[in-house]
């Protein structure tokens, strides 16, 4: 189901990300269906337009970006979760101090600044939660399980290997419980009869 998310860098600066079908979401910043608040808000403090008008063509995150909000958007050439790709950098990122506390606490905190991020990966970042037990790591060929969900992962391994083989490579599962050995056979040692009633 497409959502948008959003983070805040250590600069202050704000960055919207569009999942489309498949893309990440780290838990602390999901919003689900409020998202378009979040959006509104945001097009307040930057001074932009009114994110719902009656203008279908319009692009919400575009107006986002003309708000000083920087865009990302989930790369929808993988099947799985894969990077999301920068879209928009504005020329003047929205001030950190114009944007309200309230939704800062329900963004996610990113380390580094999106002005030098052109992708991001938010299942290396963050616990995150996505449709797949998988996602592709920002080298955009390797295919990783989600942390957390090595059960799953294990499970749907084998699928994954017949969709996705030689187009990426897929790690395997991890932390599945190990085939214990079998015992070392005794030896048999052999008693006299008369011995019969004494423990080996």
């Amino acid at each position: 189901m497409d959502t948008t998310w959003f983070a805040v860098d250590r600069d202050g600066h704000v960055a919207a990300f569009e999942t489309g079908e498949a893309g990440a979401v780290p838990t602390a910043a999901y919003l689900g269906e409020d998202h378009g608040e979040v959006t509104d808000a945001l097009l307040a403090a930057g001074g932009g337009p009114d994110a719902r008008d009656d203008d279908d063509d319009d692009d919400p995150l575009a107006r986002l970006g003309d708000a000083g909000v920087f865009v990302y958007r989930h790369d929808d050439q993988h099947v799985v979760a894969g990077p999301y790709r920068r879209e928009v950098a504005p020329e003047r990122p929205l001030p950190g101090h114009q944007v309200p506390r309230a939704l800062l606490a329900k963004m996610a905190s990113f380390d580094g600044r999106f002005a030098d991020t052109e992708a991001l990966q938010p299942a290396e970042l963050w616990p995150s939660e996505g449709w797949s037990s998988a996602y592709v790591t920002l080298d955009g060929t390797t295919v990783r399980c989600l942390p957390g969900h090595e059960a799953d992962y294990a499970a749907e391994i084998a699928e994954l290997e017949a969709g996705m083989a030689g187009e990426y490579v897929i790690e395997p599962a991890k932390g599945a419980a190990p085939v214990a050995p079998l015992p070392p056979a005794r030896a048999e040692v052999r008693r006299p009869w008369w011995q019969f009633w004494k423990r080996r």
